[in-house]
Order: C-alpha cells, then sequence, then structure tokens
C-alpha cells in the first residue's frame, strides 16, 4: 500500500475535530444512527468473554463509547485522521485504559497487529470515504486481522462502485461484496434493518455463522420503526425546507426595504438640512422683498418663484415621510408574521427532539438490559396473572365468536371498520372474525393464542390492517404448518397511500419469507400481474346474496320525480361525485339523494337545480341498502375500482346501477352495454346511459338474475381454489 495521501484523505485528516457535533446534529434527524448501535450493541453483546473487537476507522469514538462498556469485548479503533484521535481524546480523558488501545494509523498502510488478532472486525460508514481503486487492499488487510468474521454498516447493496457525490473531496458507493469476491473471499447480506444502508457479513469460519449474529425479531422492528419515523421527518424537513425559504425570502426583502429606508432617512436628513437652509433664505428674502417690494415689482415675482421651489420641497419632505411609516409599518408585519414565529421556534429543536423519543427509548432499553442482565422469568407474577383476567375480559366478544367456529376450520379475519372489506369477506367465507388494528405486542400473541386454539387449516387475511403483519409472524411460530394466506382489496392506485404503501411492504416480506403461500385479489388485472411475477396469485371473485327479509320494502310513490342514487364513498377525485351529480342534473324531475355528501357536492347540486337530499355521514349496510332500494337508478361511475360491492348490492334490490369501465363486471354480457360507462368524466354519456337504464330497467334486472348464477358458481369456485378445498 502506498503512503500517499489522497484529496479525500487529506480533507479527514484536516477536518475531523468537529465531526461529533455534525453527527450529534444528525442523530436527531435520522434514525439510522441510533439503529447502527442498537444492531451493534446487540451482536456483540452475545460474544463470549474476552471477544477482540476491531473498529475500523473509529472516528471520534461514537461506537467505542457504548461497545468498550460491553463486559465480554475488548474493543480496539483505528483511524489515519489525528483530528478525529483527538476529538476522541478529548471526549474520553477519564477513560485512559480506553484511549490507550486507539491508533493512529497511517491511510492505506498495514495495520499494526498480527494475522487472526481479533475475533470481529467491522466498520461503519467508512468505505464511502475510500476510493474504489483502494478498496479491495483495505479488505485484504481486514480479512488477514480478523479470525471469525467481519461486518460492514455501509452502502446499500449496487452492482457497481460509482461516485456518489463530491462531499469531502469525494463519496463513493461500493460494490462491497464484488469487491469481496476479487480478493477471493464470500462477503453476503443481512436481514435489513434501514432503508438508508445494508448490512454486509464476511464469513471467515464456521463459528459464527450469519443466522447466530441476527435477531430476527429486532431487526424487522427496527425496519419497521425507521419505515415510520424517517418518513414524518423527511415531510418535517421538508416543511422547514420551503418555510425557511420563504422567510429567507422576506428577510431579503426586509433587507432591501431597511436599505431602502436608510437611504430615504438620508434623504430625510438632507431634506431637513436643505428646509433649513431654504427657511434661512426665505427669511432673507422676506427681509430683502419688505424692503425692496415698493421699489421693484420684478423682485419680487423671483421671490415668489423661491416660495414655490421651498412649497415644492415641503410636499416632497411630507411624501418621504408617508414612505418612511410605511416602511415601518412593513416591517412590524415581518416581525409579527407566522414564518417569523415558526423559525423562532424551530431555534429549540423541540419537535425534532420529540420525533426520536421512540429511537432514544428504545436504545435506552436495550442499553439497560444488556448492562444489568435480563431476569429470566420462571414464575408468573400476581399482576401477570390479572392481566390475563383482564384480557378475557377485554376480548370476550371475539372469545365468543371464535368459539363458535368449529376446529379444524377455513377461518378469515377482517379490520370491522372496513365497511367494504366487511361485507366482501362475510359474502366470501364461511367463519369470519373481525380483528381491529393492533398496536401493543401482548395483544398480538394474547390474540394468536385465541385463534391457535381453534386449530385452523388456515388463516386468511381479508385486508391487511397494522398488526396484521406481526400477527401472523406470531401464528406461523405458533404453528409452522398452519397455512397463511392474504386477500388483498386493493390495486396500484393505491400505492399512493402511505398506509397502503407500508402494508404492501409487509405482504411483500411475509410471501418472500414464506409465511403466506397465498395472496388473493379482488381486482383481476392484479391476480394476473402477480402471477407473471411468480408470486402465488389467485383471482377472487366477490358476489352479493341480500336477505331482502331483513330490508324494508320501498313505498311506492307515484310521481313524475326520477330519483337517482349517488353513493361515492369518499370525497377524493377518483370517486367522482361531482360528474355523477352533473350527470344528474340533465335528467327532467330529478332528486338525487348522496351517502355521504359534503358541502361542496350539496352547493354544486343546488347550482345546477338539483333537489338534493342525504346523509353527510356514512351509515350501517342496511340503512344503504334501504335507503339504494328506494331509487329508480343509483350511479357507482368512479374511475378506479376493483370489484365494487354497491353495485351489486343494487342490482340485487332490483334497482340499475351504473358503474365505471375499471372491473370485471359483465364481461360478455349484454349488461355491459347497459349499465358500464366507457368515460366516467363525460356527464353527458352517463345521463344518456341512465335514460336508457331507466327505460330498459327489467331487461337488465332479468339479465343480471341470469348473470349472477354463473357469478354465483364462479366465485364459489374461486374461493375454494383460493383456499384449497371448502370455505
Amino acid at each position: 500500500m502506498s503512503n500517499n495521501i489522497y484529496e479525500n484523505e487529506a480533507w479527514w485528516q484536516e477536518n475531523g475535530f468537529d465531526w461529533a457535533n455534525e453527527v450529534d446534529k444528525r442523530r436527531a434527524m435520522q434514525p439510522l444512527y441510533g439503529i447502527q448501535e442498537v444492531v451493534l450493541t446487540s451482536i456483540f453483546s452475545n460474544m463470549p468473554k474476552q471477544t477482540k473487537v476491531l473498529e475500523f476507522g473509529v472516528g471520534f469514538g461514537r461506537h467505542a463509547e457504548y461497545l468498550d462498556m460491553i463486559p465480554n469485548v475488548e474493543f480496539y479503533g483505528v483511524d489515519q485522521s489525528p483530528t478525529m484521535l483527538e476529538s476522541l481524546k478529548e471526549r474520553f480523558q477519564s477513560r485512559q485504559d480506553l484511549i490507550n488501545r486507539i491508533t493512529l494509523i497511517e491511510p492505506r498502510s498495514k495495520l499494526p497487529f498480527p494475522d487472526n488478532y481479533f475475533d470481529f472486525v467491522y466498520t461503519v460508514s467508512v468505505l464511502i470515504h475510500i476510493q474504489p481503486e483502494h478498496l479491495s487492499g483495505i479488505l485484504a488487510e481486514l480479512v488477514r486481522v480478523s479470525k471469525h468474521g467481519i461486518l460492514h454498516f455501509e452502502n446499500n447493496f449496487i452492482s457497481n462502485s460509482t461516485l456518489q457525490f463530491p462531499d469531502h473531496n469525494g463519496c463513493w458507493q461500493h460494490s462491497i461484496i464484488k469487491e469481496y469476491e476479487l480478493i477471493g473471499q464470500s462477503c453476503t447480506l443481512m436481514t435489513k434493518v434501514s432503508d438508508e444502508q445494508d448490512l454486509y457479513y464476511t464469513q471467515l469460519t464456521d463459528i459464527w455463522p450469519k443466522g447466530h449474529l441476527e435477531n430476527q425479531v429486532m431487526f424487522s422492528r427496527l425496519k419497521l420503526m425507521d419505515q415510520r419515523i424517517r418518513p414524518n421527518i423527511l415531510k418535517f424537513e421538508g416543511e422547514v425546507g420551503w418555510r425557511t425559504q420563504e422567510l429567507k425570502m422576506r428577510i431579503e426583502k426586509e433587507i432591501q426595504m431597511t436599505s431602502e429606508l436608510n437611504e430615504f432617512q438620508e434623504r430625510d436628513i438632507q431634506n431637513t438640512k436643505e428646509k433649513e437652509a431654504i427657511n434661512k433664505r426665505i427669511l432673507e428674502q422676506e427681509l430683502k422683498i419688505n424692503n425692496l417690494i415698493d421699489e421693484n415689482n420684478e423682485k419680487t415675482v423671483i421671490l415668489q418663484n423661491k416660495i414655490t421651489e421651498e412649497t415644492q420641497y415641503k410636499e416632497e419632505n411630507l411624501v418621504l415621510r408617508s414612505r418612511v411609516i410605511y416602511l415601518e409599518s412593513r416591517l412590524h408585519e415581518i416581525e409579527s408574521s407566522l414564518a417569523w414565529r415558526i423559525i423562532n421556534k424551530l431555534r429549540n429543536m423541540d419537535r425534532i427532539y420529540r420525533l426520536t423519543k421512540p429511537l432514544r427509548k428504545t436504545l435506552h432499553i436495550i442499553r439497560k438490559l444488556k448492562k444489568n442482565d435480563v431476569v429470566s422469568v420462571d414464575v408468573l407474577p400476581q399482576n401477570m396473572i390479572q392481566e390475563s383476567k383482564n384480557d378475557e375480559i377485554k376480548y370476550k366478544e371475539l372469545i365468543g365468536l371464535l368459539s363458535a367456529v368449529p376446529y379444524e376450520k377455513n377461518i378469515s379475519i377482517h379490520q370491522p371498520e372496513w365497511l367494504g372489506v366487511t361485507n366482501s369477506t362475510n359474502e366470501l367465507f364461511s367463519f369470519v372474525v373481525p380483528v381491529k388494528e393492533l398496536l401493543d405486542s401482548k395483544e398480538i400473541k394474547y390474540i394468536a393464542s385465541l385463534i391457535n386454539n381453534r386449530k385452523p387449516l388456515s388463516i386468511t387475511f381479508s385486508g391487511f390492517a397494522i398488526g396484521y403483519f406481526q400477527l401472523a409472524k406470531m401464528l406461523k411460530e405458533l404453528n409452522p404448518n398452519l397455512s397463511l394466506k392474504i386477500f388483498w382489496h386493493g390495486n396500484t392506485t393505491h400505492m399512493y397511500e402511505d398506509y397502503s404503501w407500508y402494508r404492501y411492504q409487509e405482504i411483500i416480506q411475509l410471501v418472500n419469507e414464506g409465511i403466506i403461500d397465498a395472496w388473493g385479489f379482488a381486482k383481476q388485472s392484479m391476480a394476473t400481474l402477480y402471477e407473471r411475477k411468480g408470486f402465488p396469485s389467485f383471482f377472487i371473485l366477490n358476489t352479493v346474496n341480500l336477505d331482502k327479509e331483513i330490508l324494508r320494502k320501498p313505498i311506492q310513490v307515484e310521481d313524475k320525480i326520477v330519483r337517482i342514487g349517488v353513493y361515492a364513498s369518499g370525497n377524493t377525485w377518483n370517486k367522482n361525485a361531482f360528474t355523477q351529480i352533473a350527470a344528474a342534473a340533465l335528467i327532467d324531475n330529478v332528486q338525487v339523494n348522496a351517502i355521504p355528501y359534503t358541502s361542496r357536492m350539496k352547493e354544486f347540486a343546488q347550482q345546477l337545480n338539483i333537489d338534493f337530499k342525504g346523509i353527510e355521514n356514512a351509515v350501517p349496510r342496511e340503512e344503504l341498502l334501504n335507503q339504494m332500494m328506494t331509487n329508480n337508478i343509483n350511479l357507482y361511475v368512479t374511475f378506479s375500482e376493483c370489484a365494487p360491492l354497491l353495485v351489486l348490492e343494487s342490482l340485487d334490490m332490483g334497482v340499475p346501477c351504473l358503474t365505471g369501465p375499471n372491473h370485471h363486471y359483465f364481461q360478455g354480457s349484454p349488461l355491459a352495454d347497459y349499465l358500464i360507462v366507457s368515460y366516467p368524466d363525460d356527464p353527458v354519456e352517463i345521463s344518456k346511459k341512465i335514460r336508457v337504464a331507466l327505460q330498459n330497467k327489467d331487461e337488465i334486472i332479468r339479465l343480471y338474475q341470469e348473470w349472477k348464477v354463473e357469478n354465483n358458481r364462479l366465485a364459489k369456485q374461486s374461493i375454494e381454489t383460493f383456499l384449497g378445498g371448502e370455505r
């Protein structure tokens, strides 16, 4: 290795002393720093006594501070930056024994240790500062001094090394696995704990395989925590960014106005001096005028002209003073503005501190447990027995529902607050159990044990709520032979929503880990997509078979009013409520019934002279069906759907329902010509479809009854195929 100093190495040698302050700022904004410390603490706390660990690139001692406190670890560190090590020694003045195990090295030089001297060597965000042509030589030297293995907390996996950005005279992303292959070693990726970095492991002996170093539960929780916290921080940073930019513009404007104000003040002073001089000249001229007024009319005219000039000066002075007052008021407005107050509050960084509270709490608990050792709990204390009794009371309804499920049956779980998913689940599955979002690990464990006690053949998650990911893992842990499935009611448009996106990531992980063996979709194109990509994909058809006895018989009103129902659930653009209201306005004697509706929808309808009625909030299914039954026709012409139940519910009650061209219903049936609107954003086309449907109502309902028979058969077949047997 050469001892020439390159620009990137020189930067760190000269600027390392203050790096600790920069890292402290980043720790308050980036979960990654805490995650690194938790993972390293977990790995090295499980090592045997007198385990020698070397940090290559120890810096100011961020990791040395806590790893050296682990009793079974003998910590060492090396770094090529004297300013970094100067910072370390200042921070750890009272820990001379640790300082004695820290060594300053030359860049790319042979490490001052014999072969196999350390049990483990690791790096954290260090290789990014090494030029690609130097990396293989440095990795070979780490292999030489390590006995069992090498860990790297570095950039996410890439195929080829590349310059990421020019900061610090060069920062690179490396193909670490390929670099190890060049020196004859095998490097693998460990379980991911953060979206920002990957954890690499080069195993040198059979004593410490990768599986012995990973804590799967903790690693997955850390990743989930990173995914939950980091978007909020990024959002906060974005808000601060544009507000800071706005404030910057205001400050620049304020500086400009202040400059103008200073100029006006200077001109005001000058004007005052000129005014004083003019007044003096006026007095002089008045004396002369008094002496000469009778003698020389010409001189009097000249004097009057000068008086006119003085008046102009006075008027200009008044204008300037008015401008000064205006600028002073604008300055007061800036100082009283929301942006100014926000930037003052941001200086305390209180919100950032609160946002990182979960991360700091996790670190505190883990360090405390590692320092004091975890006490074994062979005997349940009295308070845990009481908790068990409380659980039985809290979940009395769930226990009752599960007790009604026979042993060894297929069970479907759903979020009961999702009405569309709930209705679909009840139509398709024989044994249904409602489970709301789960936020507590003890709660998840308790519910998993209740479900497992029924010895189910399979569990289907119909929809995927928060906590279902952990519930699936717990159920699989309790019974490795249990078949777990997911029925996904969404499509790719839902990826815009954070909630759906993160649940989708959890599903992908469960499928890749082999925990989920079947993935069903309500939208046919979604099932086809994931089948072609190699996933265990199934298409499940929705069906509706209403119990007419539970519905109120509609009161037949003999009038000429055309009653149209608009039941777009939600006020987002894709539900297309305003276009459907506009279409209804083109029908004579129309009355619109909307559930739920917004004040804007009502105002829009009234502007179009529509008799508008309805309910502002969502209602139970039975009440909604009773409302739909009273209409001549219902509308559900939306831009994006999977398999909307409302269309089938309306037809099952004998009321035609128009819908958009975004699902598989009525393919190959004349119903498609009657009910499918080709252009959902065209109110004229929708109004034409309304008239045709009203004229052919009896034919539409007859065709639906024929179509329903075949759809019921296919729906039953699809769910049996999905479950691998009976429902």
